[in-house]
């Protein structure tokens, strides 16, 4: 694993990865967005219930971004690594 703190190394193997990670989520968001905008309405609620499969996920990942943004500095300050600027 710090192999790849080389950045030669890691820009080598993200470059290669990049197209098969991009198809993967695009598919993933696809058949997210298919399923969720076709569920089934509510016995009580109908379909206002819908908007619960995009909302409730989207709240959780703007969550954990924020979580991100507070400790990818706390690491860079800490460890110093060489590819925490990357990106």
């Amino acid at each position: 694993m710090f192999g790849y703190a080389n950045p030669t190394k890691f820009m080598t193997l993200s470059g290669a990865l990049l197209p098969w990670t991009v198809a993967l989520t695009l598919l993933c968001i696809g058949a997210g967005l298919y399923l969720g905008f076709t569920a089934p309405p509510d016995y009580q609620q109908g379909t206002t219930v819908t908007m619960m499969f995009i909302h409730v996920p989207a709240a959780g990942v703007a969550e954990r971004a924020y979580a991100v943004m507070v400790g990818a500095p706390i690491v860079r300050l800490v460890q110093r690594p060489l590819l925490a600027d990357v990106g």
